[in-house]
Parts: structure tokens; C-alpha cells; sequence
């Protein structure tokens, strides 16, 4: 009965399936390390050796592989939901499943019919139209460009021309962006899910935004070492020019200037000043970026 349930959830099921394709191509490899024509190959061989067995599971090693491979990066997914927005992207394509599903058997539907007008009018004469599967297969190719309009004119010059318009109009201009219309409803009605009923992921940073914070704060600090290097005489005389007070309210201090300190000084305490009040009023701004803004509006000024 726990089996049955530990299957009802996709997640376990995509490990199992990961897992035992694993298994099958480690199982594969090792049944072609031990092949006996394989240890016995040689190129002075005398007379003819069929290989064709050793070969196939040579492929078929190779493309379990590739299939472990997708496997483990589709997996990613699940830890990309540490950052907002990749959780947004996994919770459209999950909740638009149904409609997608629907919209694709509706699109299949509809290139058959396609196809099997295509096979009709050029099967005769054009070998990828000639039978069902393969102008099936060349229709959808057509959405991506891939088709030689000459040739069908050439084959039927009459009626190439209407077929190709509607099919264009109906599966590349109508099926397309009906499709790009779903996907985009389901991702508005996520990101209104994850604003109202997680609020705290709003207050979490994203990883991509923490490394990138990281950075601009050690250029930040890497800037303001050289500047202090650059500059020390400078604000050695800006820091004897300055006392520290403090407000009525007792709660916060100001920096109040000396009345006959250097003018640059003076607007140098001011700009720190109002660093201080933004910080102090608005909880969200970072101190450092003001202050920084700040500093080079002054430097240009």
C-alpha cells in the first residue's frame, strides 16, 4: 500500500525512471566491457566477423546516457525554486499542463487533416508526402521553415498556392499564438499567486540578487580603499572639521559642521546628512548605494 502511494506523487516517479535508466545503461556498458568480439578485435582478422551485435549495444549505451543526461538537467528544476522567478516558470508550465494537453491533440488533429490533403495532392510526385506519417512530418517541419515552396508549386501549380495559405494562416499564425496566449494567462495568474500568497519570498532575495549584491559590494569597498588612499590629507582635514551632536529628540545623531570649516566640508556633511534621514525613513533603501550616490553627485557638482 506505501509503494502504491510513494508512485501517486510525480517527483518519485521521475526519480524511479531516472534511477532505472541508470540502471540500464550501466547494465549495457558493462555487457559491452566483457563482450567477447570485443576483446578478441582485430584488424588482421582472415575472414568476415559480424560486429553488428557489439555495435548496437555500443549505441544503446550512448543513448541511455544522453536520456540520464536530460534527466538530471530537467531535475535542476526542482532547485531552481530557491529563486522567484523559477518557481514562477515551473508553476506556469505545471497548471497550463491541461490545456496544453488539450491544445496539442487539438493541433495534431488538425495537421493530419493537413497531412492527408498533402499526401493526396503531392504524394505522387513528391517523396516526402508519400504517405501519412511522412507529410505528417513535413508539415511540421513547415512551421519552422523548412520547406521547398517551388518544388509543391512545381507539382501542383493550381492549388499550392491556396494550400500553403491556409495552412499558414490556420496551424503557424492561429496555433502559434494561441498557444503563446495560454502559456501567458497561466504566467499572469502565478505571478499574482506568489504576490498575494507568499508575500515573504518577496522579502527573501534570489540568489542571482545576493551574488550580484556581493559583488557590488566588494567593488564598492575595493573603491572606497582606493579613494581613501588617494585622498587621506583630504578627508583627514574634512574629519578635524567636523563634531558629532546630538538631536532634541536624543534619538539619532548628526554630524554639525565647524563654522569655519572648508566649504567642500561643509557640503560633504550635508550629502551624509541626508543619507542618513533617507536610511533612517525609508527601511528598504541600502545605505551604502545612497551614500554612493550621493558622493559622486557631489564629485560632479
Amino acid at each position: 500500500m506505501l509503494g502504491y502511494k510513494y508512485l501517486l506523487e510525480f517527483g518519485n516517479v521521475y526519480e524511479v525512471v531516472l534511477q532505472v535508466t541508470l540502471f540500464c545503461a550501466v547494465a549495457y556498458w558493462a555487457s559491452y566491457i566483457v563482450y567477447d568480439q570485443r576483446r578478441q578485435f582485430t584488424v588482421e582478422a582472415s575472414q568476415f566477423i559480424d560486429y553488428y551485435d557489439m555495435g548496437e549495444r555500443f549505441i544503446y549505451v550512448f543513448t541511455l546516457l544522453g536520456v540520464v543526461g536530460l534527466l538530471l538537467v530537467l531535475k535542476l528544476f526542482r532547485f531552481f525554486a530557491l529563486s522567484k522567478q523559477a518557481t514562477a516558470l515551473w508553476q506556469t508550465l505545471i497548471r497550463a499542463t491541461p490545456d496544453l494537453i488539450a491544445f496539442g491533440i487539438g493541433f495534431c488533429v488538425l495537421i493530419c487533416g493537413f497531412a492527408f490533403v498533402a499526401t493526396l495532392l503531392y504524394g505522387p510526385t513528391i517523396e516526402s508526402f508519400h504517405n501519412l506519417p511522412s507529410a505528417f512530418s513535413s508539415l511540421l517541419r513547415f512551421a519552422l521553415g523548412d520547406f521547398d515552396y517551388p518544388e509543391l508549386s512545381r507539382a501542383r501549380p493550381a492549388v499550392t498556392g491556396w494550400f500553403f495559405a491556409l495552412y499558414i494562416a490556420s496551424i503557424v499564425l492561429v496555433g502559434m499564438n494561441v498557444l503563446i496566449a495560454i502559456v501567458t494567462m497561466y504566467f499572469e495568474e502565478v505571478n499574482r499567486s506568489l504576490a498575494t500568497n507568499d508575500p515573504w519570498k518577496a522579502a527573501v532575495p534570489s540568489l542571482d540578487k545576493m551574488i550580484l549584491h556581493g559583488i557590488a559590494s566588494a567593488t564598492r569597498s575595493a573603491r572606497g580603499f582606493c579613494c581613501q588612499i588617494c585622498n587621506k590629507p583630504r578627508l583627514e582635514q574634512i574629519s578635524l572639521a567636523a563634531e558629532v551632536s546630538t538631536n532634541p529628540n536624543g534619538d539619532r545623531h548628526s554630524l554639525v559642521a565647524i563654522s569655519d570649516q572648508p566649504k567642500s566640508a561643509v557640503g560633504f556633511e550635508s550629502l551624509l546628512e541626508q543619507a542618513l534621514d533617507q536610511a533612517y525613513e525609508f527601511h528598504g533603501e541600502d545605505l551604502f548605494e545612497c551614500m554612493d550616490r550621493l558622493y559622486k553627485s557631489a564629485s560632479h557638482n
